[in-house]
């Protein structure tokens, strides 16, 4: 009787194998768009932290007349870390640093990673979505050669070796080179499915301002390239648009604004806000450097601020419209 107790239980609990359906692997998952999507979703998710204090959004902006972060007794002094920042007194031992380039690399390795994954699985079907992860990967990079030149280029996830530092102008052919192979690949759609996400055009937006900083970044500037990139934008503004790379291309970095001013001509100083309220109320005129936050290693020449720029011209025309309307109201 024991012995056919025991032969029963063997026979029953030979076979355990079980088809588990809580467990995702290369296997089962990524037979859709929507399981790509998915797990492009950890790529972009790290873009939650580019507005947290003590980061990259503190570095480019205190070291600018853009924000100040001021010291109330002993609230806000920090170490005087922020005060270093603002006097551009840029020290090894300050954590914004090392805050800002955690921040990118993370984003670096998570792109690394979907990269490595989508490549293994052998399918056409990634091919879009690996384009979509070096468009990404390029803008962290963009960001870390803006702040901080040199930085080692670490484009494989599966080299566990220490990367060496490549030269700023390097990091800058790299990110050139990455735009150029996958912005004909990217999606142009400009809808639910891309809200978000990495398209065309914002391939082309980043591209566009890697040329306009090409002096700073390589020593070289590279205004009629920012022009060409410039006016594949066709969006929202394209005659500010073209206006901003007609006047990079013709040798730039400095732009003139021509609203009417009723006190006279002058080169305008102060801050990007005070500039936004003289062009307001039509009182911008002359010459003023398109200067932003300078990187540590900067050589020379000031940051230009695309999108300063864009926004300033896009602005006058708001101006120089409601100038004209206000006009005929008085006839």
């Amino acid at each position: 009787m024991i012995g056919m107790g025991i032969s029963f239980l063997t026979l029953s609990c030979t076979d355990l194998n079980e088809k588990l359906y809580s467990d995702v692997t290369a296997s089962n998952f990524f037979k859709t768009d929507e399981e790509f999507i998915a797990a492009l979703g950890q790529a972009y998710s790290a873009f939650g932290g580019i507005g947290n204090h003590f980061g990259l959004f503190t570095i480019n902006e205190l070291a600018s007349d853009e924000l100040v972060i001021c010291t109330k007794g002993g609230d806000w002094y920090d170490g005087g870390v922020l005060l270093q920042m603002h006097r551009h007194n840029y020290v090894a031992s300050n954590g914004l640093f090392n805050s800002a380039w955690g921040f990118c690399y993370g984003g670096i390795n998570t792109c690394n990673r979907l990269i490595s994954q989508f490549k293994d699985l052998g399918t056409p079907e990634a091919d879009a979505f690996i384009a979509e992860l070096r468009a990404v990967r390029a803008l962290w990079y963009y960001w870390l050669v803006d702040t901080f030149g040199n930085v080692p280029l670490v484009v494989d996830f599966k080299d566990i070796s220490k990367p060496a530092t490549k030269s700023r102008l390097d990091v800058f052919a790299f990110i050139e080179s990455e735009l150029n192979d996958v912005i004909n690949v990217l999606p142009t759609k400009k809808d639910a499915s891309t809200y978000g996400r990495m398209t065309k055009w914002a391939a082309l937006a980043i591209r566009c301002k890697l040329y306009l900083n090409a002096g700073t970044y390589t020593g070289a500037p590279q205004w009629q390239k920012a022009a060409d990139a410039g006016k594949q934008r066709r969006r929202r503004r394209p005659a500010a648009i073209h206006a901003a790379c007609d006047h990079a291309a013709a040798g730039g970095r400095e732009s003139e604004l021509q609203g009417n001013r009723r006190g006279g001509a002058g080169r305008q100083h102060g801050s990007c806000a005070r500039r936004q309220r003289a062009a307001r109320h039509g009182q911008a005129r002359g010459e003023d450097r398109l200067a932003g936050p300078r990187s540590p290693d900067a050589p020379g020449e000031p940051h230009v601020g695309a999108h300063q720029f864009l926004r300033r011209l896009a602005r006058q025309q708001d101006v120089r419209r409601r100038r004209g309307r206000t006009n005929l109201l008085a006839r």
